[in-house]
């Protein structure tokens, strides 16, 4: 994964808890119409702006993404 590829521990020990914590939740944020290809094309754009040495664009489009799970989150939680 991109984070393990950072060789930061202590940001991979967060990322890794953090994904232990999600999989306690039924739901993938996957299973939301249309969010596999928004996400695929997502990472897709993070990989292109870490290959291309742009931290910036990387750590925003990282962000919106998400931002964005975070979203569809909230709307399974709420039924939607």
């Amino acid at each position: 994964s991109i984070w393990r590829a950072a060789r930061n521990q202590a940001l991979s020990s967060v990322l890794e808890r953090l994904e232990m914590h999600l999989l306690r939740f039924p739901a993938t944020t996957l299973s939301y119409p249309g969010r596999w290809d928004e996400a695929r094309n997502q990472h897709a754009a993070i990989a292109a702006a870490i290959a291309a040495r742009d931290p910036e664009r990387a750590r925003r489009l990282a962000e919106d993404h998400f931002i964005a799970a975070r979203n569809v989150r909230i709307k399974l939680w709420e039924g939607g």
